[in-house]
């Protein structure tokens, strides 16, 4: 007990065990032992093993015992709650501690035997069930390391190039040696051992020839921590290579397997093959133009019988989280974008159609806008990703998938299971195509949380001439709205869940009702009630120019500041930017939405209407 109040139990199959409370591993001081890191957050925080064989095999046995059961789903999961939980990664069950739990359903657990951390489907988190899966204590000890100074002072964070440092010089999986000089509550302060090919050195030395951080007092640190070491192995009778080879002794091939890793060595990097995280982009992404996936050749909709679109490590670090899968999340548990508001015209482009009662629609919005770009950033980071075993997939479950014409990843709901494909609906665009399985592969955790971008609707005003639509009447409804910017307003929601929407082109020197047009065109009748002349869509206003706001580049401090001369007149007439991320940003933001616009006829300025300003 550690002196604080007693910890709840819960009951679970007759059996009572701790809730919040796990033993753990309390190192001899001024001891050397054989390690090895397992997880890496900053030169503060780290978590080592015991790398002897006795340590190795008790794990093994517990991890393998885990896996042959059939757990209990945690039905109520709490911060604190002690849990079985599935790792994406490497699809073992572990030991761990729920952190947190999102609104999403997405459980935070902490994996204790290895010290990191994933996000977890609430349904791959399970009661523990036995009292024999608590006894063995938590096998991930929380270490930072001795005396090491931060280079930008003591409340300073740890940037994460200076991780990376970090976890250079402390590598995974290796046989380390390590000396406790105290504890702190479960916190074991230590100076570690690894090795180099001329030898044993401090981990402490190492991180201050590369800058990482100081030692206290003056002058390069004599390494306290190991100043005896040599002479304790030599009453031993051991010498360095013997320790050495003592502790590069593994696990044996006795050890049962399941899935990708091996029982007992934990959360394994799936495929990843190199420590190295993610690149991770300097510079915010360009703000993107909506565009969508094209349906290739061998695209199959799953719409109501029409035809196909005619156009149209173990113990991972933290950059792989957004790379772990959370297992089966359903398409439908995604939220979903809000475009129609109260009974106004809304600005929208149509991005695929299926049928007139069928197609989805985007916001042409700089919110819409922002979300498609944060979700390209995710998206283009997936580097190694965990791909979806075809057993453990269902109908309805949340992807990622590879689009055949531009090799992207976007999100995907799957469709129809097949022997060597399957059939996905990309979310946010509203096609569907028919990929490998190879090209499909878990969600990013942070792409869950941004709402779907397309929604499907249905033309307001029409029906089909016979009992469904015609290829004539699907090919004329891409031809009118498919790329173009409309104005939209919904009349509705249908059973089905798609909205009933009047489509109006603007563009134009007359305003066009698609509805009106395909009535006109003979490939839809008008339904009962008719169409009606829509209200009077938005009027463009001559909005004066003295109106719009004006970039502040310079500050009042009058310091200088980064400007680019775009035109000059005179010496006294001259003009400039701002060379700043969100001037760049501005102009990429209008430079894609006037480009948008003119993707149709531009509505002309009237002689007679117009004014100087």
């Amino acid at each position: 007990n550690d002196g604080g109040p007693s910890k709840p139990c819960v009951v679970t199959g007759g059996v009572v065990f701790p809730k919040r409370k796990l033993p753990v591993i309390v190192p001899p001081l001024d001891k050397v032992l054989n390690v090895q890191a397992t997880h890496i957050e900053t030169p503060y925080a780290f978590w080592l093993q015991m790398a002897d064989p006795q340590s190795k095999k008790k794990l093994n046995d517990l991890t393998t015992a885990m896996n042959k059961t059939t757990p209990t789903i945690m039905t109520n999961p709490t911060a604190g709650s002690l849990c079985l939980a599935r790792s994406c990664v490497d699809s073992i069950l572990h030991r761990g501690q729920v952190a947190s739990v999102s609104n999403t359903g997405l459980v935070k657990v902490q994996f204790l035997d290895y010290g990191s951390k994933e996000d977890v489907a609430g349904k791959e988190v399970y009661e523990v069930g036995s009292i024999s899966f608590v006894e063995l204590s938590a096998q991930a000890m929380f270490c930072t390391l001795n005396s090491l100074l931060h280079p930008r002072g003591k409340d300073a964070s740890w940037e994460p190039r200076e991780v990376e440092v970090f976890e250079s010089l402390l590598p995974l999986e290796t046989q380390l040696r390590m000396k406790v000089a105290k504890t702190i509550g479960t916190k074991n302060v230590v100076d570690v051992m690894v090795p180099s090919e001329a030898g044993d050195s401090d981990l402490l030395t190492l991180c201050c020839k590369v800058g990482l951080g100081t030692t206290p007092g003056e002058g390069p640190r004599k390494s306290a921590g190991f100043s005896m070491m040599k002479n304790k192995e030599k009453k031993d009778g051991r010498s360095d290579s013997k320790m050495k080879d003592e502790g590069n002794s593994r696990q044996s091939n006795e050890n049962t397997k399941f899935g990708k890793g091996n029982v007992g060595e934990g959360p394994v990097r799936g495929g990843l093959g190199t420590r190295e995280p993610p690149a991770v982009p300097k510079a915010l992404p360009a703000i993107l133009t909506p565009t969508r996936p094209e349906l290739s050749e061998d695209s199959a909709h799953l719409s109501d019988g029409s035809s196909p679109m005619l156009g149209g490590t173990r113990h991972p670090p933290t950059s792989l989280k957004s790379q772990c899968a959370h297992t089966n999340i359903k398409a439908s548990d995604l939220p979903v974008t809000g475009i129609f508001k109260d009974d106004n015209y809304t600005l929208i482009t149509v991005t695929t159609v299926d049928t007139p009662h069928s197609f989805y629609i985007q916001a042409v919005a700089q919110s819409s806008l922002d979300e498609l770009n944060q979700l390209s950033a995710h998206l283009s980071a997936i580097t190694s990703p965990s791909q979806l075993v075809k057993s453990s997939v269902a109908k309805g479950d949340l992807c990622c998938a590879k689009f055949s014409k531009d090799g992207s990843w976007y999100r995907a709901e799957v469709k129809e299971i097949l022997d060597t494909h399957c059939v996905v609906h990309f979310l946010d665009y509203g096609n569907t195509e028919r990929v490998l399985w190879s090209d499909i592969v878990h969600c990013p955790v942070e792409c869950t949380n941004v709402p779907i971008q397309a929604i499907r609707c249905a033309l307001y005003g029409v029906v089909p001439l016979d009992s469904k639509w015609s290829p004539p009447a699907v090919e004329a409804m891409q031809k009118l709205t498919v790329d173009k910017p409309l104005l939209g307003q919904a009349h509705g929601q249908l059973p089905d869940g798609s909205f009933s929407v009047e489509l109006m082109d603007t563009s134009g020197e007359k305003d066009v009702n698609i509805a009106a047009e395909l009535v006109l065109g003979g490939v839809a009748a008008s339904s009962k009630p008719p169409v009606v002349t829509p209200k009077k869509a938005p009027a463009k206003p001559n909005i004066k120019v003295s109106n719009l706001p004006v970039a502040a580049i310079f500050s009042r401090d009058k310091e200088f500041s980064l400007v680019t001369v775009t035109t000059v007149d005179t010496p006294h007439c001259f003009y400039l930017q701002a060379v700043t991320q969100s001037s760049v940003e501005s102009l990429t933001l209008i430079t894609n939405q006037l480009q948008l616009l003119s993707s149709a006829s531009s509505s002309q300025l009237l002689k007679s209407s117009v004014a100087k300003g």
